[in-house]
């Protein structure tokens, strides 16, 4: 893979993740060529849109203002990897 097309790949992960953050969901769907989330530390997959939003919407019900934050993140010819952890607010009710 030539290293324009790992940036662009890389870069598109970042805009996806940031969009995640301000909660612009069809923009989100929109960098997918096939929405799929796999959760690797739960082996939960949520794959196609339907699942996806479902995924957005039952996952900001507990914590609205979950965010995330990229620690690392890697591309190579058939995939990009993103290690990754969530930002939220809690307070006292």
């Amino acid at each position: 893979m030539t290293d324009t097309l790992s940036a662009a790949r890389v870069q598109t992960v970042r805009d996806h993740m940031a969009l995640e953050c301000t909660h612009e969901w069809d923009a989100v769907i929109n960098t997918f060529q096939h929405p799929r989330y796999e959760m690797h530390a739960t082996g939960v997959v949520f794959d196609g849109e339907e699942q996806v939003r479902g995924y957005f919407d039952s996952s900001r019900i507990p914590f609205p203002d979950l965010a995330n934050e990229i620690i690392a993140i890697a591309a190579d010819d058939e995939t990009v990897l993103v290690d990754s952890g969530y930002l939220v607010r809690t307070s006292a009710r």
